[in-house]
């Protein structure tokens, strides 16, 4: 499990490379595109939220709530990718 959370939690160091193919693939401009990578390194931030939460409820819910939040935003991406969501109606 630990290597599985640890790709799903290095994709921030990946984003100078996913980051052009937000561009090309959804039509983002670079300030969405800078938006993006702006909101990931504040995610990435606020890292001590988590820290209490395991503290205090254990890393079974903290492991949860992460992958809530990661399959609900590669779920997006993803219907993004494929056309079912047709307006990136979720970066300003």
């Amino acid at each position: 499990w630990g290597c599985l959370l640890m790709l799903g939690a290095g994709t921030g160091y990946l984003f100078p490379l996913y980051g052009p193919l937000f561009r090309d693939q959804f039509q983002f401009s670079q300030t969405q595109t800078n938006i993006i990578a702006s909101c990931q390194k504040l995610g990435s931030g606020l890292a001590f939220i988590s820290g209490n939460v395991n503290d205090r409820f254990g890393p079974h819910i903290v492991s949860l709530l992460t992958l809530f939040c990661c399959g609900t935003a590669y779920s997006m991406l993803w219907m993004m990718g494929r056309g079912y969501i047709t307006e990136n109606i979720f970066v300003v």
